[in-house]
Order: structure tokens, then C-alpha cells, then sequence
């Protein structure tokens, strides 16, 4: 059985490329995106924290609205700011 890297495939700009090189030049390109995008968001997150800021109070707001829903957990008050989250499992 022939290699699938034998036999190259037309571009529509008509160059021949063996498909092997094709996706090799396609996953470096994608590499290069990936690191350049890193690269935007590490220094927007130096210049304004906000970001991240507002991911965390998104994420939080996520996990109180399922904890709400949830039937098997409920709040007991533990004295101070603070509330002791229980979970109520079923017993086996």
C-alpha cells in the first residue's frame, strides 16, 4: 500500500504539495497563530488585570446559579461571612 504522502495534492493556485507537507505547514502555521495570540493576551493581562477579573466573577456567578439549582446541597450558617456548603448524597 502506497504511502499517503506519495501521491501530492493541486492547490488551487496550482502548486503540488505531498499531503504530508501540506498539514505539516498548516500545524506550523497554526503553532504560529496560537503563540502570537498568547503573546496578545499575556501583554493585555499586564497592562489591565480586568480580564481575568471578569472571568473569575463570571465563573463564580456560573457555579452559584448550579450550586441554586442543585437539590442535593444546602447552606448551613457557620457564624461570621462565611457559609459551610454540605453536600447531601444519597446513602447506599
Amino acid at each position: 500500500m502506497p504511502s499517503p504522502c506519495a501521491s501530492p495534492s493541486r492547490l488551487p493556485h496550482g502548486c503540488a504539495l505531498p499531503p504530508c507537507s501540506l498539514q505539516a505547514e498548516q500545524e506550523k502555521q497554526a503553532n504560529i497563530i496560537r503563540a502570537e495570540a498568547a503573546r496578545l493576551v499575556s501583554e493585555a493581562l499586564l497592562t489591565s488585570p480586568a480580564l481575568v477579573e471578569l472571568r473569575r466573577l463570571e465563573a463564580a456567578k456560573d457555579i452559584a446559579d448550579t450550586l441554586a439549582r442543585s437539590r442535593n446541597v444546602t447552606y448551613l450558617p457557620s457564624g461570621g461571612n462565611q457559609s459551610l456548603l454540605l453536600s447531601l448524597g444519597q446513602a447506599a
